[in-house]
């Protein structure tokens, strides 16, 4: 079953303006695109978060999925690029998945001066 709230936010793009930059929004990160990024020749200098989650919902109750997809998007908007956001599909990129080692959702990890971080509430200052 697709919900309204996962069809608007992942992909409705008549909700966000046609010609925002990349940069001020949240991308769905494949694992062609994850290779290319970060393990290419010159590594981001920008810091990304990385969140992995799913497009669609199993039951109404998990909403987070959507939220926090949604949260990211605000927070692209705020950070203008200094901050990069993507969101990955995991049951589609279970190679992705796997590099991070995810076994629940949503999992939200931190790219900063070439590490990943897996971010909890004392850390974040």
């Amino acid at each position: 079953m697709v919900y309204e709230d996962d069809k608007r936010t992942h992909s409705n793009p008549e909700m966000f303006e046609e010609d925002r930059p990349a940069e001020t929004d949240v991308i769905e990160m494949s694992e062609k695109m994850y290779t290319r990024i970060f393990n290419g020749p010159e590594p981001p200098e920008e810091k990304w978060l990385l969140v992995f989650t799913r497009k669609q919902r199993t039951h109404r109750k998990y909403w987070m999925a959507s939220y926090l997809v949604n949260v990211c998007r605000m927070l692209a908007d705020e950070y203008a690029g200094t901050v990069r956001f993507a969101y990955v599909d995991a049951p589609r990129q279970e190679n992705l998945k796997e590099t991070f080692m995810v076994k629940t959702l949503p999992r939200i990890f931190l790219y900063s001066n070439g590490t990943f971080y897996e971010p909890n509430a004392g850390m974040i200052q």
